[in-house]
């Protein structure tokens, strides 16, 4: 019987090849993992590229406020398709959508009375399918005193839902002391590391104290600080806990003259168990230091199985006797497992080319040397230098590598010098060039020079 209704009948779409194979597609989007942009404009002429760059397109999603609850519109659908890519998400109460629209014509039409989804409410959604992997949460600028207590064991309820989170960011977040701290990295079964770049309400004493009382969770096996507040008290929470386990990854940045007590007490409690060290010094005015104390703050005999040593922030050019310094700290390292040293150096627009020229370095490369004849595979020197210098780039590292000439000549040097960019500079995709030079025997010396983006 004939009927007005037909069943439409699908027409099959036609097999398209690609032009290029998929190992160089697949190359090409591996190179542009961090070129967000880039990767959603191939893919929306290609339904394979979308498919196969997916993975670093939705890897790290930032939720700011004032697009968090689009994005939860999206992923709650039936149709989401990026539900098991998601491994970071970035969290930042202080943005705004006309921040965010500057530069841009037009916007995207949304307007700030929308509404905002600020941290404590996005992390309602904690629990969402595509949670399910992600493995870092960056926080950024949340004024956790604003809190009621309520609302802060909600919050770590909801936090405990991220089950396989191994790292946690804590940037620009306020605190009242180290107690919610300590709770909050407790909220997570599986955390390996804490970034807590934090400050705190009340005095320095009283919140030591509390870090005392309150030490971090046994399960934290890396810890980076890097604010004035943030090194004595996260420190003396690792330090003076009865029965925790010491850490092995410890990163310090901004550190002061009056964080070395803290820091020796810490690296007490290391011991044997700490693997990798990165110490970066904040350029103090005014600040008497002897060497003994230096020297005493950061003993390292006790690392016997200290792996990488990090010190930036170094200034041999302005503070007396800093090669004595360091060799002394050098010559502490006792652990037979080293495999490697770097160290930043910092060169200001003052310094004359005297002092670059005259500058001993044997005593530093004495103590390089008995490590590297120990075990330590290689060394690397930083230097950076202002735009406004007159030395070349190939001078500085001439000048290094021929102080250091025996360890360049065993091909355990490497020296990377790193000029701040002029105006008028073409600026490469990374934001730096490199030109190498001619390598020594058996290593390279390259010059990087970082070009300095402006408005």
């Amino acid at each position: 019987m004939p009927t007005s209704m037909t069943t439409p009948i699908p027409i099959p779409r036609p097999v398209q090849y690609p032009i290029l194979p998929w190992e160089i597609t697949d190359a090409i989007i591996d190179h542009l993992h961090s070129d967000v942009r880039a990767l959603g404009v191939c893919s929306t002429v290609c339904a394979e590229w979308l498919i196969r760059s997916r993975y670093h397109i939705f890897s790290t999603v930032q939720l700011w406020p004032w697009r968090a609850q689009r994005f939860f519109d999206l992923a709650g659908s039936e149709k989401c398709t990026f539900v098991n890519q998601i491994r970071c998400i970035k969290v930042d109460d202080s943005k705004t959508k006309a921040a965010a629209a500057d530069g841009r014509a037009g916007g995207t039409g949304m307007d700030e009375r929308d509404g905002r989804t600020p941290f404590f409410e996005a992390m309602a959604y904690s629990s969402f399918p595509c949670f399910a992997r992600v493995r870092t949460l960056a926080v950024h600028n949340v004024d956790w005193t604003k809190l009621s207590l309520r609302q802060q064991c909600t919050l770590r309820t909801r936090l405990s839902q991220f089950h396989q989170l191994d790292r946690l960011e804590l940037h620009g977040v306020i605190f009242h002391d180290m107690r919610e701290v300590a709770r909050v990295v407790d909220a997570f079964p599986a955390l390996y590391h804490l970034t807590a770049n934090v400050t705190f309400m009340k005095f320095l004493e009283h919140t030591i104290a509390s870090a005392m009382a309150n030490p971090l969770s046994n399960k934290l096996r890396s810890l980076e600080v890097g604010t004035e507040e943030g090194v004595p008290v996260l420190l003396s929470s690792i330090a003076f806990a009865a029965g925790r386990e010491p850490i092995r990854e410890l990163k310090l940045r901004n550190v002061r003259s009056d964080h070395l007590q803290y820091i020796q007490n810490a690296l007490r409690k290391a011991e044997n168990k700490l693997r990798h060290l990165s110490l970066g010094f904040e350029l103090e005015s005014g600040a008497k230091v002897s060497k003994e104390d230096i020297v005493r703050a950061l003993d390292f005999s006790h690392l016997s199985h200290l792996q990488t040593l990090r010190l930036e922030g170094l200034n041999f050019f302005k503070t007396p006797c800093m090669e004595e310094r360091l060799s002394g700290i050098l010559e502490s390292i006792e652990s037979s497992f080293l495999e490697s040293i770097h160290l930043r150096v910092r060169m200001d627009v003052e310094d004359s080319v005297a002092k670059m020229q005259k500058f001993n370095w044997c005593r530093i490369e004495r103590a390089l040397l008995a490590l590297h004849f120990f075990g330590m595979k290689f060394v690397v020197v930083v230097v950076d230098i202002p735009s406004r210098s007159t030395v070349t780039e190939e001078e500085v590292g001439g000048w290094i590598t021929g102080g250091m000439s025996d360890l360049y000549s065993r091909g355990a040097l490497r020296v990377s010098v790193v000029r701040e960019g002029r105006a008028g500079e073409v600026e490469s995709s990374s934001g730096q060039s490199n030109v190498l030079l001619a390598p020594g025997p058996g290593t390279v010396l390259t010059i990087r020079i970082t070009v300095a983006s402006k408005a």
